[in-house]
């Protein structure tokens, strides 16, 4: 180190010298020891080299790393630094070189800082002009940190980028205690300024987010973001409500799947078997070939096949709008029942016609010239000793047939207000009082006579309510009687009596030889007789 400062200064010293005198070429005196031989020719000095071909050529041969040039300025006070300067015509500058220890910050200078920088309007270029050469840059050791290679590629933790720009480890945008997170930094591709196609990370207001937008017309569009907590929106800027919204279509791939907490729960397409929507093997929903099957634990349970419904059916196709291969079930009683059900329509029935008809169908078909019967019961469920179930068909329309009705009891009711609970048998008023409602009777003979309270109708019209009773007016049933005026035989007519609820044998008036009874008293004629007191007795009504 010490012989290369002499030299710097042997060579300094001899072109002051040389510049104050009129010698263009000569021998210089020999230099200290060891440092070479210094020349002077054609203007250009040669340091170790007879035949300089610049103005200052130093030549050596030396292994060793030790430097052969320096400059030092001792100084420490605030302005001080060495450094190699370059000025061309105008004065345009570009240096080389260290500030001193005690240096004040200037820009990005600071005190100990090497620099290389340039005073000039152009800038400053940094080049290889060998094809194919790299600019290496090394920091902290001399480790290679990055590097442009010839194609113009940049390597960052690489000496072999293949791309523009190729960092091999991690790459932060922005700033604050987690890059990234303080303000919106963003890389953006081509569009208009300033907001062009990119790839932002920070805040627009709503959330934490990374967002992938385009910019078309000046008009930016948020495409991806993700939002704290993970939820991702595709197609929308309102924070999305699960981990995945998508505002608009999503396509998955022939042979791609969507899964859940498995493999086996999952959303799977495939052209050769169809679509299919699983929980596990047994547990599935599959979609192909114009036909949806459903399984369940284990096999197929049911299928769909061009609009019609196969329960069971696997592996046939269903031949009918629901088709079932086994018993329909309706309740919970344990009862099997084989029911076939089909639509036929238009149809028209004993001269109606009808847009639709729900038919019953036999499931067994008698052979030819063999005559078989099918109901269609609804059965009471109730066992013996148990109390009663009644069953109740409700039809908003008519009921028609060859034989519509065989019910058990034999009357025909209604249901009709009731100024109070009547018992089953009483025999019936209208109420003067009150529009539409029924008292019991308690006067001889009266005209506003409307019915027996019925136990159990065969038929009954109208719909329950509270404060209503069932009012036959028709058909057989039990009537409450009094018979210690005059005893009842079967066929009188009964009227009503003083006795409140109870009819008795109706007398006839004789008139020019004639008996009739009195017009409107008539509730109907006896099925059965009592000799005496009160009780209850069978009548067939025909109010009159």
């Amino acid at each position: 180190m010490k012989e290369s400062k002499l030299l710097f200064v042997t060579v300094f010293s001899l072109l002051f010298a040389w510049a104050e005198t009129s010698v263009h070429a000569q021998w210089l005196p020999q230099p200290p020891t060891g440092s070479g031989p210094i020349y002077y020719t054609g203007g250009n000095v040669g340091i170790g080299t007879s035949v300089p071909s610049y103005f200052l050529h130093v030549v050596w041969s030396a292994n060793s790393t030790q430097s052969q040039v320096v400059l030092q300025n001792t100084n420490s006070g605030t302005s001080a630094s060495a450094s190699f300067r370059a000025l061309n015509d105008v004065g345009n500058s570009m240096g080389l070189g260290i500030t001193g220890s005690n240096k004040s910050n200037y820009g990005a200078l600071v005190a100990n800082n090497a620099s290389l920088y340039a005073y000039a309007p152009a800038g400053l270029t940094i080049m290889t002009d060998y094809a194919g050469a790299p600019i290496k840059f090394a920091a902290g050791n001399s480790t290679e940190k990055m590097r442009i290679d010839g194609l113009g590629n940049v390597g960052i933790g690489t000496s072999t980028p293949i791309s523009l720009l190729q960092v091999n480890g991690n790459l932060s945008v922005g700033g604050g205690a987690s890059a990234g997170v303080v303000g919106t930094a963003q890389v953006t591709t081509g569009g208009a300024s300033p907001i062009s196609n990119r790839i932002a990370f920070g805040t627009d207001g709503s959330g934490w987010e990374f967002a992938i937008s385009k910019n078309q017309g000046g008009a930016v569009t948020d495409l991806v973001t993700v939002h704290d907590g993970g939820n991702v929106g595709i197609g929308t800027t309102t924070p999305p409500a699960q981990k995945l919204v998508v505002a608009g279509n999503a396509q998955l791939f022939t042979g791609g799947s969507l899964y859940g907490n498995t493999v086996n729960q999952a959303l799977t397409l495939n052209s050769g078997s169809g679509s299919t929507l699983s929980y596990d093997a047994n547990n599935y929903m599959s979609i192909g070939g114009n036909i949806i099957t459903f399984g369940n634990n284990p096999g197929e349970a049911m299928r769909i096949y061009n609009g019609k419904l196969g329960i069971g059916v696997a592996p046939g196709l269903p031949s009918s709008s629901l088709q079932v291969a086994g018993d329909v079930r309706f309740g919970s009683n344990g009862t099997n029942t084989d029911l076939t059900l089909f639509t036929d329509t238009p149809a028209t029935l004993n001269g109606t016609a009808y847009a639709e008809v729900n038919t019953v169908t036999p499931v067994t078909v008698p052979a030819a010239g063999q005559t078989t019967r099918t109901a269609f019961h609804l059965k009471n469920a109730t066992a013996s000793g148990q109390g009663t179930n009644q069953i109740d068909l409700v039809v908003d329309g008519t009921i028609s047939g060859a034989s519509v009705i065989g019910a058990v009891y034999q009357d025909v009711a209604e249901w009709v207000s009731a100024g109070a609970n009547l018992e089953p048998a009483t025999v019936v008023v209208l109420d003067p009082s009150h529009d539409d409602q029924v008292v019991p009777s308690n006067t001889a003979y009266d005209t506003s006579v409307a019915g027996v309270v019925s136990a159990k109708p065969g038929v009954i019209l109208g719909v329950a309510a509270a404060g209503k009773a069932k009012i036959a007016t028709t058909g057989r049933v039990k009537v409450k009687v009094d018979a210690t005026r005059a005893p009842i035989s079967i066929g009188d007519l009964l009227v009503t009596s003083d006795v409140a609820g109870t009819a008795m044998k109706s007398e006839a008036v004789e008139i020019k030889g004639r008996k009739f009874h009195q017009p409107g008293t008539v509730i109907g004629k006896a099925l059965q007789p009592l000799a005496g007191g009160r009780g209850e007795i069978l009548v067939l009504l025909s109010l009159q």
